[in-house]
């Protein structure tokens, strides 16, 4: 049965970088991409661009249109950070649960089923877009409701035979700290991240997810910056360490989860943190 979702005509059941000043769209269009998931994350964001051109904002315009060029490039192109935009503080907890949720769903589904991983993927993107624009609660709200469909066409089916190979069971997270105002790897965290990459190919898990934090030392933006870059700086470490690029997704939430709750510009190391979380199939 076909559904339509308003300015995206979404077939339900069936089927988701910073922005250049690229809004070449119909050339982009023609281009070919390389796999049936890079090819099914372009005509989604090719959807997305032309979308916010036909409403003249160019700037989305050309932000979905260039990540449609680095799906066609074969980049390893994720649902985008929150923190990259001026999301509604009421809004940051949802977003950035379901930010989790649609990549662990496109790093387990987007081999088998490359077109609603693509779907679900963009709908994010373009649930956060309108969220920061904040001004057309329709659009919101059609967003977020085929992120969701997507989300639940993705969800794993139960298995019907047991399996014939008993797996490692998947590792409980792991933690790497910082220093004060740092985003070196001490060689202890390094330590954590190889035994990190190590158990990861033990349970064959599918994948990875990187949580970056911040203590409430600085203000909220410099400890959101401080949180990508601690972030990246795992995420270079695991990867030199074994673990495939395309495994590995990063979140960054600033001083906004805490292990433990403190005053505002108060010290704390525990707060001070990479989590590295594990996916599996």
């Amino acid at each position: 049965m076909l559904h339509k979702w308003g300015r995206f005509g979404v077939v339900a059941g069936v089927l988701a970088v910073s922005a250049c000043a690229n809004y070449d769209i119909e050339g982009t269009k023609m281009m070919k991409a390389g796999d049936d998931f890079s090819t099914a994350l372009q005509k989604e964001y090719i959807k997305l661009a032309q979308a916010e051109a036909d409403e003249g904002d160019w700037s989305d315009a050309g932000f979905f249109n260039e990540k449609a060029l680095a799906a066609v490039k074969g980049e390893n192109v994720t649902a985008q950070d929150p923190a990259e935009r001026d999301m509604p503080a009421d809004s940051l907890s949802d977003v950035n649960k379901a930010r989790s949720a649609v990549i662990v769903a496109v790093i387990t589904n987007k081999g088998s089923n490359p077109t609603m991983s693509a779907f679900t993927q963009a709908m994010y993107d373009c649930w956060i877009q309108e969220l920061e624009e904040n001004f057309q609660p329709e659009h919101i709200a059609e967003c977020k409701a085929n992120m969701e469909i997507g989300l639940k066409a993705l969800e794993p089916k139960a298995a019907v035979a047991p399996m014939a190979k008993k797996m490692a069971p998947v590792p409980a997270p792991m933690m790497v700290f910082f220093g004060f105002d740092s985003f070196d790897l001490s060689p202890s965290a390094l330590d954590t991240i190889k035994r990190a990459a190590s158990a990861a190919k033990d349970a064959e898990v599918t994948g990875i997810i990187l949580h970056g934090h911040a203590d409430k030392s600085g203000n909220v933006d410099y400890n959101r910056g401080l949180s990508r870059a601690r972030v990246n700086a795992a995420g270079n470490a695991i990867m030199e360490a074994g673990v495939a690029r395309n495994m590995v997704s990063k979140n960054a939430y600033g001083e906004g989860q805490p292990r433990i709750q403190t005053e505002d510009g108060v010290k704390e190391r525990n707060n001070r943190r990479v989590e590295i979380e594990f996916v599996r199939q």
